[in-house]
């Protein structure tokens, strides 16, 4: 029982540490610390990327790509280590850090819970994924590539149908509401599923 409760504690130490990790919004940081401004004040009011680098352009922008992807980098050591030290299971602290860090990312604490869509972040979860496949596991290129690229393209799908349907929905004249969270997350696994087996035929021939 013991056992299983520090296994617990672990799971939501880690989860904890990298959502906070994730809360330090790179275009918020930037734009605050270094350009003494609010992006959240210009364009669109998102706090994502693509609403940075329209308002301060590209110069600025590389900061925040390196802020973004160096947090998840970091929460994904924290998790990774700490998971290979206790079970030898570095996949397993890598993703749950990869999913508190995009939490953190999409719904910080200290920024009223409005961040970034989590697209940078979740690239990168996808890179550090691709690395340790390849020199960790020895896994073959193609096959990690499968794997990380679905992982990527999940990301992006989600963003992408979560914000989508709710406005094809309003287009419609029917009640946004509808388009629920089991709804989004039913079409994002069966959409992900084909891509999967769509890039997997077209990496490993199969």
């Amino acid at each position: 029982m013991s056992h299983i409760i520090f296994n617990v504690f672990c799971v939501v130490l880690v989860l904890l540490v990298s959502y906070l990790l994730g809360c330090f919004n790179g275009s918020v940081v930037i734009s605050h610390f270094i350009i003494k401004d609010d992006v959240r004040s210009h364009g669109s009011g998102n706090a994502g990327l693509t609403n940075f680098y329209r308002t301060y352009g590209a110069k600025y922008a590389l900061l925040v790509i390196a802020l973004d992807m160096g947090k998840t980098v970091v929460a994904g050591l924290i998790g990774g280590y700490l998971f290979w030290f206790l079970r030898q299971d570095w996949t397993l602290g890598l993703l749950l850090a990869g999913i508190g860090c995009e939490l953190g990312h999409m719904f910080p604490a200290f920024y009223g819970f409005k961040g970034g869509k989590g697209i940078l972040c979740g690239g990168t979860l996808a890179l550090c994924n691709f690395a340790k496949l390849i020199f960790l596991d020895g896994i073959l290129p193609p096959v990690a590539a499968v794997v990380c690229l679905t992982l990527l393209c999940t990301v992006i799908l989600s963003q992408l149908i979560g914000g989508l349907l709710p406005v094809i929905a309003e287009k419609l004249k029917m009640d946004p509401a509808v388009m629920a969270s089991p709804l989004i997350t039913t079409i994002v696994d069966t959409t992900t599923l084909l891509v999967y087996f769509n890039i997997a035929r077209t990496l490993l021939k199969i």
